[in-house]
């Protein structure tokens, strides 16, 4: 059996950008990526798994995980509203096959898989989702360029300060944890 690596398959580059900057060489971005979320969310979750730490920081920890978890759903669950509004203002009949132009495709560490990074990837794959729904409405001509543009500016915005957010309690949680 192979070891393969898993990866994150995403249709926009600007998502794909946004998870992971290096890999289109941009080096110097003003936000939290996605894969460097990735990783603060598994070093929280160490401590709300790890059993050799005192009690009171694995709650602490695991209150902060499920915190972080809740806001990751409210993100997904707004995406997913985005995305049905699309759906029920548009017909259900295709006139012309979707087919994406690009995929990018996006490697991450299996080994830090968890209940946090698992919710973070599937963020992605909503927001993924959401976008390909746009990109064959806009096809199909059933929505405009400015409509889908700004739709998408949106999405894109809720992500950022989502990640953002994100971002900041994991900083939080580590300040705390070293003042205790």
């Amino acid at each position: 059996m192979k070891n393969v690596n898993p990866t994150l398959n995403l249709h926009t580059q600007k998502l794909a950008t946004i998870w992971s900057p290096e890999f289109f060489h941009k080096n110097k971005v003003k936000y939290a990526s996605g894969d460097y979320i990735f990783n603060c969310l598994f070093t929280v979750s160490c401590y709300a798994t790890n059993r050799k730490i005192e009690r009171g920081q694995q709650e602490f920890a695991r209150q902060v995980c499920q915190n972080i978890i809740e806001r990751m759903d409210a993100i997904i669950g707004k995406i997913n509203k985005m995305k049905q509004g699309l759906e029920e203002q548009s017909g259900d009949s295709l006139v012309r096959n979707f087919e994406p132009e690009n995929e990018f495709v996006l490697p991450y560490d299996a080994s830090r898989l968890g209940r946090e990074n698992t919710k973070l990837l599937k963020v992605f794959m909503t927001y993924n989702q959401y976008f390909l729904t746009l990109n064959r409405l806009r096809y199909d001509e059933e929505i405009t360029i400015d409509y889908a543009t700004n739709q998408r500016n949106n999405a894109y915005n809720l992500l950022l300060t989502c990640l953002g957010d994100l971002n900041v309690m994991c900083i939080e949680y580590h300040k705390i944890r070293k003042a205790q």
